[in-house]
């Protein structure tokens, strides 16, 4: 039996309830690991107030000039979410002998008015979009604190890179760069590339006496800073106030869709094509340290 398939276009509300679920597919957006900005339809500024202010005695004579009068700061980032897409084709005569030769794939958002084969595709395609687009974003993470942070936020990684035994001493390195007022607000995090985990399971493995690093499940914790795990690249670490790395999107962006289709009118392949936006930010860079 011939397959014959009616092209789909998911956009507006269907598109959203997808987008939407390829998103909280990746634990950096499911758990809340950043800041998340989920309706930028254009450029939009990202502000955070900062500030330091200490009691001080009455003095009716009070001279601001040689007070300690604290400090109010203001960081303004911007982000303007760019227009990215994923692509891929499906050849239905492998799917000709199997249950999709049949009338599975007629015409048909997610568990509303879709066939079986786009909802077995969506399934498959739906977590490997989510990773890509979470590697993407923290490599972009990575690639801009290169830029936007000092020489003196910066800590060079280890010759021999992160090891068991060195774990510890430079997370240390790390933790004790972070600024303390940021650790007093208890949004201070240190992110870690995911293969750093095992290291600090075996490292307190090794340690007879007491553990180095508070492991509960998924919840890792240093010196009592939360310790997360994101694709950063091995032998990296970046830390600061998790409120203050963006990841900026817009879900319902009329120009975003996702389309399943034949690749040409001559031919039966079907494609599959995903279109939405993205952008991120670190807000106040003086804040944030980079291991790498």
């Amino acid at each position: 039996m011939p397959i014959t398939y009616n092209p789909k276009l998911f956009s507006g509300d269907y598109y959203a309830q997808i987008y939407s679920e390829t998103l909280t597919t990746a634990k950096t957006l499911s758990n809340n690991y950043v800041h998340i900005m989920p309706n930028v339809k254009t450029e939009q500024f990202v502000t955070t107030f900062s500030a330091s202010i200490t009691e001080q005695d009455y003095a009716s004579d009070f001279d601001p000039a040689t007070a300690d009068r604290g400090s109010v700061t203001i960081s303004d980032e911007k982000v303007m979410p760019l227009k990215k897409m994923f692509f891929t084709t499906v050849d239905p005569e492998t799917l000709r002998f199997t249950r999709f030769g049949d009338d599975k794939m007629g015409a048909g958002a997610r568990n509303l008015t879709i066939t079986e084969f786009e909802n077995k595709l969506l399934d498959t395609l739906i977590p490997q979009m989510a990773r890509s687009i979470e590697v993407a974003f923290w490599s972009d993470i990575k690639t801009l604190a290169g830029t936007k942070l000092a020489a003196g936020n910066k800590i060079a990684k280890n010759a021999s890179g992160l090891t068991v035994s060195n774990i510890y001493g430079e997370m240390e390195k790390v933790w004790k760069a972070i600024p303390s007022q940021v650790r007093a607000t208890g949004q201070a995090v240190i992110y870690a590339d995911e293969s750093v985990k095992d290291l600090m399971i075996l490292a307190n493995l090794y340690e007879n006496y007491k553990e180095k690093f508070i492991i509960n499940g998924d919840s890792v914790s240093f010196l009592g800073t939360a310790v997360l795990f994101v694709p950063l690249g091995a032998n990296t670490m970046f830390a600061g106030n998790k409120n203050e790395v963006v990841f900026a999107t817009d879900v319902v962006n009329d120009e975003a869709s996702i389309e399943i289709g034949k690749l040409n009118n001559y031919g039966d392949k079907l494609f599959f094509k995903s279109v939405y936006t993205r952008d991120k930010a670190i807000v106040v860079p003086s804040q944030k340290i980079l291991y790498s």
